[in-house]
Formats: C-alpha cells, sequence, structure tokens
C-alpha cells in the first residue's frame, strides 16, 4: 500500500465527520491493490480525529493484520460486499438523517438531482434493520445492494460503494444532498425524478463531477 492511500482515506473519514455524515458511528474502507486486504478507521478513534497510522489494514476474513485497535463491529458488510463485487474498491457505511429516513416512510428514494445520476441503477432497501455482525447478515445485504451504488438499510443506515474512493465519498454525500432535495420538494407538492434519458446524460459527466467534488474534499478536510 503506498502512503498516499492511508493519507487519502483518513482524509475521507474526517470530511464525511464534517459533513455530518460519520459520527460515533460509521465506518469507511478501501481495497488495497491485492485485492484481499483493505485499510478501514479503527473502533476506537473518533472519526473527527483520524490520521492515516491509525487506520487498520484487514483481510476479507475481516482479521487485522495490521494496526493496534480493533475493527468496527459491522467489519463483515465490508468483507462480504467485496468479496460479492470485485468491482468495489471503497465501501461506507453511515447513518445518513434524510436518506434514511424515507424507508421508515415507506416512501422510494429516487434520484432527483443530475449529480445523483450514478444511483441510475435504483436505490435498493435492505429490509433488516438489524446490526450487521455475521457472514450471513453481510451476504444478506450484499445481496440487497446487488449491482447498484448505494442501499439504505430499513431503520438503521446507509451502504455506498464505489470504484474509487473518491467515487464512494463523492457517492455518501450526494446520496444525502439528493435525499435532502426530494424531501425538500415533497414539502411543497410532488417531486420529479430524472428520466432513464437523463440519468444516463447525466452519468457521463460522473467522472468530472467526481473530480471536481475530490478537490472539494482536499481543500475542507486538509491532510493535517
Amino acid at each position: 500500500m503506498s502512503d498516499q492511500q492511508r493519507e487519502d482515506l483518513a482524509m475521507s473519514v474526517r470530511f464525511l465527520y464534517q459533513e455530518k455524515l460519520l459520527s460515533a458511528t460509521g465506518h469507511l474502507s478501501l481495497r488495497l491493490d491485492d485485492g484481499q486486504r483493505f485499510l478501514i478507521n479503527p473502533l476506537n478513534v473518533l472519526a473527527r480525529d483520524v490520521r492515516a497510522e491509525q487506520l487498520l489494514t484487514v483481510d476479507l476474513e475481516g482479521k487485522v493484520v495490521d494496526g493496534n485497535d480493533v475493527v468496527p463491529a459491522e467489519i463483515v458488510i465490508h468483507t462480504e460486499i467485496y468479496k460479492a463485487r470485485p468491482d468495489v474498491q471503497s465501501i461506507c457505511h453511515f447513518h445518513a438523517p434524510i436518506a434514511t429516513t424515507f424507508p421508515i416512510a415507506g416512501v422510494k428514494l429516487e434520484p432527483v438531482l443530475f449529480l445523483a445520476a450514478i444511483f441510475r441503477d435504483g436505490i435498493n432497501v435492505h429490509p433488516d434493520p438489524d446490526l450487521v455482525v455475521t457472514r450471513e447478515q453481510g451476504q444478506a445485504l450484499a445481496r440487497s445492494l446487488a449491482g447498484g451504488r448505494a442501499v439504505i438499510m430499513r431503520g438503521h443506515g446507509c451502504v455506498v460503494v464505489g470504484e474509487e474512493l473518491s467515487a464512494c465519498v463523492s457517492g455518501c454525500y450526494y446520496l444525502e444532498e439528493n435525499a435532502r432535495f426530494q424531501y425538500q420538494a415533497m414539502q411543497i407538492g410532488t417531486h420529479v425524478p430524472l428520466s432513464k434519458e437523463e440519468l444516463d446524460r447525466s452519468y457521463k459527466l460522473g467522472k468530472k463531477a467526481t473530480l471536481r467534488f475530490w478537490s472539494y474534499v482536499k481543500n475542507t478536510a486538509g491532510r493535517t
């Protein structure tokens, strides 16, 4: 692994804390180049304070192979999704206050913002609100995620994945941002989701938007 990967992941954890997406709970991981290990923020360090040297290196069985802390209780979210999705390089589990509300209210969360076109394959709902602490629960969550970028755990929280760290972090931000705009629209009247054609057009802009967003992350969270 590179020092840059560690710095980027720690910076991203702090950024998501600043955005009120990670708090006393939640975890962000980054798969390493060998595909068999990943970095993750440790259980006993607040997201606000995470630094590169505190990150844990974990294998796909959830065992710490490098680091001086313990893994989050729901480490199987990461191990089982990485096993099921070779395309995924970064995973975040967090408790987004607005996005999490939609399944509680029995309302479907849909892409209404062009930057949410990354969720054009749908935002599925995982029916089980329990903590995901067994391999079987992790596998069930991976099935609910299927081939998408996000899944909402009913009465619990959210999981967002990305083909790289920047895509995962921006996805977390835009999932909650999209939820906020849909919620606001519903207070005024009805919401109008983006059409398939609109989603496909906007999706093509996603890479540029992610690069721009990554610059925002670096300038907001800093590297020290």
